[in-house]
């Protein structure tokens, strides 16, 4: 009876333990979510030419003089030949193009960062310390914060923010699930069950449900993201190698597919951007007075963050089979470790019961039966402990002194 209780009393604090930890990781990716998808999203790796350039402008001008020096070698080549002019009629727009495209590229990630922000938010004023207009004062900001129907009780200034869209589909998605009428995520199913277990189940089955999904994709999120960000610095700081290879017969055609995917990348933020802004749109005007209404708005609300966060990688045909195996394998490494912690606790809880008779007794005492042939140990077969041979007789066998029969 006593280990009884004691393995129900493990049992269910290792369960609570369990859930308490899923859910406050999941809550803590729920806050950073909004602002990694923002990030992500909207920035692309840029060669700070305003400035003196960073690590990816150090890496392109290594690649560029290599490639210029090549260029001058073949146009030497080409002279000696006799035909210099069509060389340099080839080359010299190339060596050109080397010594601009960081500036273009850096404008082209500035003008698409600015357009996805603009779309995400047209009142931003693109000064993250101030990122309201300057005639709003506190007043006018907190009235405004109040009456946006993506506010989540959050910081008024959030109201100028491009995440202020994000963070609203982040909160509907991981949070509470929220219409204009009130209510729960999970009122459909909670309708059908009694009412003293409505809402342990809402609790315990909705909020684990949404922890898990949120981890999930927070991983996949940021794997995505992540695949892209660097796709996008080694396709610009690798543009010398595709400008060369361009020249080579054979080796044009692998050129192009990394030199085709420029386009999508500068389209990624801001179709993520559409994404965001029309999925909102639908989640603030959600029917209030349908019984499924709370549970189509969240199942939306993961759809609109997953495909903001896969799409644009998804358009980018080079990293397309890499983000889709990469966020295959970390989310089955997530399920696997909850799978783990799980049959953990289920074996705290089985030794909880069968420890003490099991491991102690069972343990220690067929230890001493192993030596019966050598102690002399006898005695009838009695009843084992967890699965253990004659144990009692066993350790009176071996307590025995040599050549003194057992009892």
């Amino acid at each position: 009876m006593v280990f009884t209780i004691v393995d129900g009393v493990v049992g269910m604090a290792g369960m609570l333990l369990f859930v308490a930890a899923v859910l406050g990781v999941s809550a803590a990716l729920s806050d950073g979510l909004a602002g990694m998808l923002t990030h992500l999203g909207l920035g692309l790796p840029g060669f700070g030419t305003e400035q003196s350039g960073n690590a990816l402008y150090h890496t392109y001008d290594q690649l560029r003089w290599a490639s210029i020096i090549m260029l001058v070698c073949a146009i030497s080549v080409c002279a000696a030949l006799g035909r210099w002019r069509g060389a340099l009629r080839r080359a010299a727009p190339l060596m050109l193009f080397l010594f601009i495209f960081p500036y273009l590229w850096d404008y082209g990630a500035q003008v698409s960062y600015a357009s996805g922000a603009w779309i995400l938010n047209p009142l931003y004023s693109f000064d993250a310390d101030g990122p309201c207009p300057d005639a709003w004062d506190d007043t006018r900001i907190t009235h405004e914060y109040d009456i946006s129907p993506y506010r989540t009780g959050g910081d008024p200034d959030m109201v100028c923010r491009p995440e202020l869209r994000v963070e609203y589909v982040v909160e509907q998605a991981a949070r509470t699930t929220t219409i204009s009428a009130g209510g729960h995520t999970m009122e459909l199913v909670a309708d059908a069950i009694p009412a003293g277990l409505a809402e342990v189940f809402v609790n315990v089955f909705g909020a684990m449900h949404k922890a898990f999904t949120v981890i999930n994709l927070t991983v996949a999120a940021a794997v995505a993201g992540i695949i892209l960000d660097m796709y996008a610095g080694m396709v610009a700081g690798a543009m010398p190698v595709w400008a060369m290879m361009c020249m080579v017969p054979r080796l044009d055609s692998l050129s192009a597919r990394f030199l085709a995917s420029i386009p999508a990348m500068l389209l990624a933020p801001p179709l993520t951007s559409i994404i965001i802004v029309v999925g909102s749109s639908a989640l603030a005007s959600a029917p209030p007075d349908s019984p499924a209404a709370l549970l189509g708005v969240w199942a939306a609300a993961v759809a609109i963050l997953f495909l903001a966060s896969l799409l644009p990688a998804a358009m980018v045909p080079a990293v397309r089979g890499v983000v889709q195996l990469s966020t295959t394998v970390l989310v089955s490494g997530v399920l696997a470790s909850a799978t783990i912690v799980s049959g953990t606790i289920s074996g705290a809880s089985s030794g909880a019961r069968y420890g003490r008779p099991g491991a102690i007794h069972g343990g220690l005492e067929g230890l001493a039966a192993g030596h019966l042939g050598a102690a002399g140990g006898s005695g009838p077969a009695g009843p084992s402990y967890g699965g253990a041979p004659p144990l009692r007789y066993g350790l009176e066998g071996l307590a025995a002194r040599p050549g003194t029969p057992g009892r």
